[in-house]
């Protein structure tokens, strides 16, 4: 993901559950995301990076994703510098 992207994901885990546009929780090493599919009007402000990550995710068929920051990285997605 993009270092824009690992801003915002810190800064949604900071939030109430209830005002998340998508569920995201901080780790120590990176955050936990879920995979589902956001729509309506929240849509336009997930980033490009995280709706790929996502879709990937869940065509494996999975409901989250643990990112973090030793973690490898997966050939199928595209890689940031930061």
């Amino acid at each position: 993901m993009t270092h824009a992207t690992s801003e915002l994901l810190t800064a949604w885990a900071a939030l109430p559950v209830e005002q998340q546009p998508l569920t995201a929780a901080s780790t120590w090493y990176g955050w936990f995301v879920s995979t589902y599919a956001v729509e309506g009007d929240i849509a336009p402000i997930i980033p490009p990076d995280l709706v790929e990550i996502q879709r990937f995710a869940r065509s494996l068929g999975c409901a989250y994703i643990l990112f973090d920051c030793d973690g490898d990285t997966v050939a199928a997605l595209r890689t940031f510098s930061w």
